[in-house]
């Protein structure tokens, strides 16, 4: 690609954030959120009272954790509403 064909696509600030989570931040959210989810379940399944309440404190924290990554498109668009403009979040759609 030539660096004319570069320069020539001009994405407004929010759109290129968007396109950032979307593309980007989202998957790798949802795939770390599922693979420690998928090691404290793990963690469960051994013997032993101190390991599986660590496994315990584990999966809430990614639970946690991924309920932040799910609102994420909701906080966002009350910070656009409260700072006067449109918001222009929306989920991903892949």
């Amino acid at each position: 690609m030539s660096l004319h064909l570069a320069l020539a696509v001009t994405v407004s600030i929010g759109q290129f954030f968007l396109n950032l989570f979307n593309q980007g931040l989202a998957p790798a959210l949802y795939g770390i959120s599922a693979f420690f989810f998928a090691w404290g379940s793990i963690g469960l399944m051994f013997p032993g009272q101190r390991g599986q309440e660590l496994a315990k404190e584990n999966i809430y924290r990614i639970l946690g954790a991924l309920a932040l990554a799910l609102l994420t498109a909701i906080i966002t668009s009350i910070f656009f509403t409260a700072a006067g403009g449109t918001p222009q979040i929306a989920a991903p759609t892949q």
